[in-house]
């Protein structure tokens, strides 16, 4: 089952079980189940285990594209904000925010609050936390709707002409946006293109909807 572990000092260890940290003998570690909200334990996060983009809302992002093990069409989702949005660079032992000056398509999604959680779930339910071996680690990857299959995120999100990052008029056409309206949080890689903004020019083409 995924879930996030947690850094607690003994002192500490009552509360975080009232809070609903649950501890694994064996790795001899705190931890948060899937689904439970992340803010009350904050303060006991690793430094690499918190949140690095916040917005004021967000779009659930929907495509199509060819599963690599049964070859059918399938559909699959992804997050995007737009401006204004703010994150925390790579590297930045600070974790200073910085106002983001371009939209971006997120990829290799590690936390999402419960609320978020709960919205998308029904709309993508085949989006949903498994395991990476080439991540080393695991994040919110798509499953082939036909044979269960892992659909992961560098052919999805990371590719030039991505289906959920798209490059060219014809492939933009064929992304939906889910727009909601929310507050959004997550731990992610920013997928940003310089050359174009897929969100912008998405926006334009009417092949939108609020969520």
């Amino acid at each position: 089952m995924p879930r996030f572990a947690l850094t607690v000092p003994y002192a500490e260890r009552a509360e975080a079980k009232r809070l609903g940290a649950r501890w694994d003998a064996k790795a001899r570690t705190w931890y948060v189940p899937l689904g439970a909200d992340i803010a009350p334990f904050s303060r006991w996060q690793p430094r690499d285990e918190a949140i690095n983009i916040r917005a004021a809302s967000y779009f659930l992002a929907r495509a199509t594209r060819e599963c690599w093990k049964c070859h059918g069409e399938t559909v699959i989702h992804g997050f995007a904000v737009r401006l204004p949005f703010q994150f925390i660079a790579p590297g930045d032992l600070q974790r200073v925010w910085q106002d983001a000056d371009h939209s971006a398509v997120l990829s290799y999604v590690t936390i999402l609050p419960a609320r978020v959680v709960e919205r998308v779930k029904p709309l993508a339910p085949l989006l949903t936390p498994d395991d990476s071996r080439w991540r080393n680690g695991n994040y919110w990857m798509n499953h082939c709707e036909h044979c269960g299959a892992k659909l992961g995120d560098q052919e999805n999100v990371e590719e030039h002409n991505a289906p959920l990052n798209p490059c060219y008029v014809t492939s933009l056409s064929k992304l939906v946006l889910l727009g909601v309206d929310e507050p959004f949080e997550a731990r992610a890689t920013i997928a940003v293109r310089r050359d174009i903004d897929p969100l912008a020019l998405a926006l334009k083409i009417p092949f939108h909807e609020m969520a």
